[in-house]
């Protein structure tokens, strides 16, 4: 039960933060931008925050993904 419930969580915060690099990219990667001081992390996440149509695109799978995270959680479930 606790593996359902882990699967749930992270699924609901997948689609969440899919929606929010759908609907606002750059912003949304801007806030990622510092959050860890690797010059490779701050490199990948600019690049998102600078291609919006990458960011949307990524936005749309993540909410995919957090949908069958969250659909292999109910797997079961009456």
């Amino acid at each position: 039960m606790i593996q359902r419930r882990l699967l749930e969580i992270v699924g609901t915060l997948v689609m969440g933060d899919g929606l929010a690099f759908l609907f606002a990219p750059r912003r949304h990667m801007l806030i990622w931008v510092e959050a860890l001081d690797l010059p490779l992390w701050q490199r990948t996440v600019q690049w998102f925050a600078d291609n919006e149509a990458a960011g949307r695109a990524t936005g749309v799978l993540e909410m995919m993904l957090g949908a069958w995270l969250t659909a292999r959680a109910y797997r079961g479930v009456e």
